[in-house]
């Protein structure tokens, strides 16, 4: 089922994350994917993808243990067979509630993140 190999795609994500694998997280991009980041600049491609989360990761490692151990709630739903909406609920940094949203689309049978959208934080 295609909800399932979403949900997988996903969960190879927060692993990539986890261990701060910034080739790993770019390699679940489209090659012309877009990511928008929480301070509302715009990366295009896997390359700004990439280079987005060495960022991530490299200020992480100097920082305080957050953005760890998390794993996002997900709501799926299919614009068509080969494209869908994942809206998630992350609470990765303690106290604080995280939502985004990301566009998914099948491509040669694989399932690839094409877009990613912060939607704000909250604090608890």
């Amino acid at each position: 089922m295609d909800e399932d190999a979403v949900r997988a795609l996903w969960l190879q994500f927060e692993e990539y994350f986890e261990v701060g694998d910034a080739d790993g997280v770019a390699s679940l991009y489209t090659i012309d994917s877009d990511r928008y980041t929480d301070d509302g600049r715009i990366v295009e491609g896997r390359e700004g993808v990439k280079e987005l989360y060495e960022g991530v990761f490299e200020r992480r490692a100097d920082g305080p243990p957050i953005n760890k151990g998390y794993h996002a709630e997900l709501s799926i739903r299919f614009l068509r067979s080969d494209v869908a909406i994942v809206d998630g609920i992350s609470r990765r940094t303690p106290g604080v509630t995280s939502y985004f949203t990301v566009i998914v689309a099948k491509e040669d049978g694989q399932w690839l993140i094409a877009a990613g959208r912060p939607r704000g934080s909250v604090r608890d």
